[in-house]
């Protein structure tokens, strides 16, 4: 039985972490808490609330309240109260900003609720997909030797549905000179098939050879470091593959006829750089996102990311030309290898 003083000093305990996370006296940070969070007037009015919805229908008042409704997270089956809280946590960060007492960047103000708040993943953008969310890997080409050197498996974000491409590459050593020998070495085309079969798939072949490489280099730098820096492997059926993904065209993504796993992610419309740490079936990927940003004119401000993500990841066959478009806002996004010193 959870009593009202429990919950009361929970409440207490809430503004705390939030004032040492965000290195602000904690005077100030319990009223920012109460009125970001919980959306009252102050610290006081959220306390005298609390009592007040008890002394209604004990639990089941403060439990039916719009917002204080949040201070169970961590005391009963709280998924769907943390769904809400995800949909709701840019509202929040949004009124502590408006305030005006302190200057920090909104992802930082959102890490620090979800940290007071007790979700220590979600504080850290790690999105956990459980056990329900299989990805359906595929040959990508049908033509090569083994084709399970080039994998594929799509799903949804949002509503989009967004393709993820895997290369094969088990040697422990990564270096572009050893991936391009590996590519050269083992993207062969089974020579037992038609010529025209074959040469529907060539450029095709030669192409993801090029695109891979050209990624690495963009995400990773011109020289692939092996210590913290270096990316992690994928593991498919035992095997090491290295994983980039990207969105779909809408009549591409039409052409699909499968239930597609979707991915509890919702991307926070705020302009700073975005990175999640996407688990699957304890393995990591991440995926990254950053808003568009728009002259006066309306034209296109673009970061050398956003540009270079265009030009490379963007470029891929299967790949939509369009931004990740999010209640009117536009994003470059994509998936990426996770570096060794990511990895949680």
């Amino acid at each position: 039985m959870i009593l009202l003083e429990q919950l009361h000093t929970k409440l207490q305990y809430q503004a705390k972490i939030f004032a040492w996370l965000l290195e602000i006296p904690e005077l100030i940070a319990a009223g920012l808490f109460a009125r970001g969070v919980y959306n009252f007037a102050n610290f006081s009015a959220a306390e005298q609330s609390l009592r007040h919805e008890y002394s209604k229908n004990n639990l089941h008042a403060i439990f039916e309240h719009d917002t204080l409704k949040y201070i169970f997270i961590g005391e009963v089956d709280d998924d769907e109260l943390i769904d809400e809280l995800h949909k709701e946590i840019e509202v929040m960060s949004a009124r502590i900003l408006s305030l005006n007492l302190i200057e920090k960047p909104q992802l930082q103000i959102i890490s620090a609720i979800y940290k007071s708040m007790g979700l220590l993943d979600e504080s850290r953008f790690i999105v956990n997909t459980g056990a329900e969310f299989q990805l359906n890997w595929k040959p990508y080409f049908s033509t090569l030797t083994d084709p399970t050197e080039v994998l594929y498996a799509d799903l949804l974000v949002h509503t989009r549905t967004f393709r993820l491409v895997a290369s094969k590459y088990p040697l422990s050593k990564l270096s572009y000179d050893n991936i391009s020998t590996y590519l050269s070495r083992r993207l062969k085309q089974d020579s037992n098939l038609h010529k025209a079969t074959l040469g529907a798939e060539r450029n095709k072949i030669e192409k993801h050879k090029n695109w891979l490489q050209n990624n690495l280099k963009s995400a990773f730098g011109d020289v692939l470091q092996n210590g913290s820096e270096t990316p992690a492997f994928y593991h498919i059926r035992r095997k090491r593959y290295l994983v980039f993904g990207f969105m779909l065209p809408t009549g591409k993504a039409k052409k699909i006829n499968t239930e597609l796993p979707k991915l509890n992610l919702l991307v926070k419309n705020t302009k700073e750089f975005q990175k999640y740490i996407i688990k699957v079936e304890q393995q990591s990927l991440v995926f990254e996102a950053h808003r568009i940003s728009t002259s006066y004119a309306n034209h296109e401000v673009l970061t050398d990311m956003q540009i270079e993500q265009k030009k490379i990841l963007m470029s891929h066959t299967d790949a939509s030309n369009d931004w990740f478009a999010l209640k009117g806002t536009r994003f470059s996004v994509g998936f990426r290898p996770i570096k060794v010193k990511e990895a949680v």
